[in-house]
């Protein structure tokens, strides 16, 4: 994951493997590893997944004492790598998104004159497409 400043609005975008909004694909019912680093150098990720489950392994290659962790959301700050291994049950597209629950609060604080350097990326990342699973689940 890498955010960059470079499209026409001069407003940052997060690349996934050098892609801008991929749609990665997915089976219904199995678990999925995603080995995430974010190599930007002041924006923080706070990713989540609706519509899937989200278990974290490992933060900054280092094993959780007691994993998976079930979450909601991983918080990346500039540099970070975390493990997180996800399933969704029901097949469908799925958004990954940053900032998703603080975004109306975040809106609200700007307006004001808040942000800065360090802020949190907000918006979509990539598409997650699940397939059904014609097999068994894992």
């Amino acid at each position: 994951l890498t955010t960059v400043n470079y499209n026409s609005n001069n407003r940052d975008v997060v690349l996934v493997n050098g892609q801008y909004m991929p749609r990665i694909t997915i089976t219904a019912g199995k678990y999925t590893r995603l080995r995430m680093i974010h190599s930007a150098i002041a924006s923080v990720l706070e990713l989540s997944i609706s519509g899937c489950v989200l278990h974290l392994i490992a933060k900054d290659g280092i094993y959780l004492p007691q994993a998976p962790r079930t979450i909601t959301e991983t918080v990346m700050p500039p540099g970070s790598r975390a493990d997180v291994a996800i399933k969704c049950d029901t097949a469908g597209e799925f958004q990954m998104q940053s900032g998703a629950r603080r975004r109306r609060s975040r809106q609200l604080l700007q307006r004001g004159g808040g942000g800065g350097a360090g802020a949190t990326f907000t918006g979509m990342i990539a598409t997650i497409v699940v397939q059904a699973n014609s097999g068994s689940v894992d």
